[in-house]
């Protein structure tokens, strides 16, 4: 399983992945391009991503894994 993250720059950020219970499943810093793959093996369920910018800018969003 993999996540695609796309971005218009590139930049050192911060990848955190939260399941519903608050436990995070997965963290790590990255370089993100246009295209990121980050590969994950989560189990069914809601998540939350977080992703914090070096210049300290966030983006937060709900997903589904099957």
């Amino acid at each position: 399983n993999e996540l695609v993250l796309l971005s218009n720059t590139e930049s050192n950020a911060s990848i955190q992945i939260v399941d519903v219970s608050g436990k995070v499943v997965y963290n790590t810093s990255i370089v993100l391009n246009s295209r990121t793959t980050i590969p994950v093996n989560l189990a069914s369920g809601f998540y939350i991503l977080n992703v914090i910018s070096e210049n300290n800018t966030s983006f937060t969003t709900k997903f589904v894994a099957n």
